[in-house]
């Protein structure tokens, strides 16, 4: 066997001897670990106020166990909890692993403790038991003490603390703001109806007299094709209905929704008229009735006769206007030739 077969077998030896070691190591250190193990420290032992302090919890057992870990959720001491994590469990050298980490913030200066963390688990047997961490120390100072160029003690400046939250009652504001608003508008709602009120112009339609009313009526009535179309009963109807609202605009009663019977107790107690017009409008009724609610049809001549009749009618009882001085005798002239004219209509009635 040559040197060099020789050198690698004693190194393949020396090797599978320090791997065995190891392993005998690893083999004695886990039999003298505990079922549970809990550790607990701080990554600083000296802080200055207003500093975080982290604590780290670690808690590693053996497989198959159950442990119970607690989990800090409030203040301990004077230390102030800001904010806690958890790693899920992990599996490390044969070991569960489960980390936890807590950060405190101390507002005094002064030696703190962190009082031992108990971890519950059951044994192999069933029965409860506790393991626990060790206390923790450490201290908060207002500065911190180093040594100086010379030897000399140095202070260290303290962070200036956060800007204060100053709450600010904005009620008051918003009711003055608010009142302000609500005037503006009021303002300017007044100030566009004036302008709306100076702008508009009002147009005053004038009111027809009902005698007016009724001539323009009259004439648009002979001027259709009702009666050219053999439409006779509805020109009747319009005729009748044009010479009710005449005398219900003329004398007030409800002569266009009344009955020919319900006015002709008017017509002969209450209307002030002679009685060649209560006849006249007596017979204007009467006939305009018996074309609307028989078959009767009327000839040519009997149409332009009631015609005429609605015509006299109005014209006899419309409301004259006042005389002017010189135009009186034309006055008494046309009285005369009104009644001339209804004496004329007092016989085509009779005819009639």
């Amino acid at each position: 066997m040559n040197k060099k077969n020789l050198s690698k077998k004693n190194t393949i030896m020396v090797a599978l001897f320090v791997i065995l070691c190891i392993m005998m190591t690893n083999v004695a250190v886990a039999a003298d670990l505990p079922p549970v193990r809990v550790t607990a420290s701080v990554d600083k032992v000296e802080a200055i106020v207003r500093d975080t302090v982290r604590l780290t919890l670690t808690v590693d057992h053996d497989p198959g166990i159950e442990v119970d870990v607690p989990l800090i959720d409030n203040d301990i001491a004077d230390l102030k909890l800001l904010k806690s994590e958890r790693n899920p469990p992990k599996e490390i050298d044969g070991r569960i692993v489960i980390k936890s980490w807590y950060d405190f913030k101390a507002d005094n200066p002064g030696a703190y403790s962190i009082p031992p963390i108990e971890v519950y688990y059951a044994d192999e047997n069933a029965v409860q038991q506790v393991a626990k961490s060790s206390e923790i120390y450490f201290s908060v100072k207002t500065t911190l003490s180093t040594a100086g160029e010379h030897g000399e003690p140095a202070q260290d400046i303290i962070d200036i603390k956060g800007l204060a939250e100053v709450k600010v009652d904005y009620t008051r504001q918003i009711i003055i703001y608010g009142s302000i608003g609500v005037l503006l508008l009021l303002l300017l709602i007044l100030a566009i109806r004036l302008i709306k009120k100076r702008n508009h112009v009002e147009v005053v339609i004038p009111i027809l007299p009902p005698h007016e009313i009724a001539f323009k009526e009259l004439e648009e009535l002979k001027d259709s094709s009702l009666v050219a179309d053999k439409r006779v009963k509805e020109y009747y109807f319009e005729l009748s209905a044009i010479a009710r609202r005449y005398l219900e605009g003329r004398f007030g009663f409800n002569a266009y929704e009344s009955t020919t019977e319900e006015i002709l107790p008017i017509l002969k107690n209450a209307l002030l008229l002679d009685d060649v017009l209560k006849s006249l409008i007596r017979k204007f009724l009467l006939n305009t009735d018996v074309v609307k609610f028989t078959e009767y049809t009327p000839g040519e001549n009997e149409i332009q006769l009631e015609l005429s009749r609605a015509y006299k009618i109005v014209e006899q009882t419309m409301l004259k206007e006042e005389p002017v001085e010189g135009e009186e005798s034309d006055t008494t002239n046309d009285a005369v030739t009104d009644n001339e004219n209804s004496e004329t209509v007092e016989r085509e009635v009779d005819d009639v």
